[in-house]
């Protein structure tokens, strides 16, 4: 009688133990597919990671060349001319305004405000940079302001 139920004990252990190991094998086929999903996703990402670091470098270099081309030629403003009370070869002023940067003219009043982007761009341009700002012509529309940085 020991021995038949030593028998039965072992079948019943060999296979609770053949069960574990077939769901081990299972979790191990499962983790395996899921380290090679994730490597094929890291390959994928580090793929598009190093075309945006080409992308980069290239509008980088296209940056810095418009950059110099701006500090060369300077930058041609167009403001809608609403009577204001200004000449040709008048100087204008470039002051921040509720954190936008706007011109200026000599009495105080504002012809210009830049929106956002441009005052974010423009900060970066003129920073630690000595500039000015010229009315080159006075039509009835509009004046033409030529900003140029030295």
């Amino acid at each position: 009688m020991k021995k038949n139920n030593f028998n039965i004990l072992s079948k019943y252990y060999a296979k609770e133990k053949e069960n574990k190991i077939k769901e081990l094998d299972n979790k191990k086929k499962e983790y395996k597919r899921k380290i090679i999903n994730i490597q094929q996703l890291i390959e994928e990402k580090t793929h598009r990671i190093n075309k945006l670091r080409k992308e980069n470098k290239k509008y980088k270099i296209k940056y810095e060349r418009l950059k110099q081309i701006f500090y060369e030629r300077g930058l041609t403003i167009n403001i809608i001319n609403k009577n204001y009370n200004i000449k040709e070869w008048d100087n204008l002023y470039l002051r921040m305004e509720s954190n936008l940067l706007a011109i200026y003219l000599k009495d105080g009043k504002e012809v210009k405000l830049f929106d956002e982007g441009t005052t974010i761009i423009l900060e970066e341009l003129l920073k630690d940079k000595d500039y000015s700002l010229v009315a080159t012509r006075v039509y009835e529309k509009f004046i033409k302001v030529q900003l140029h940085i030295r």
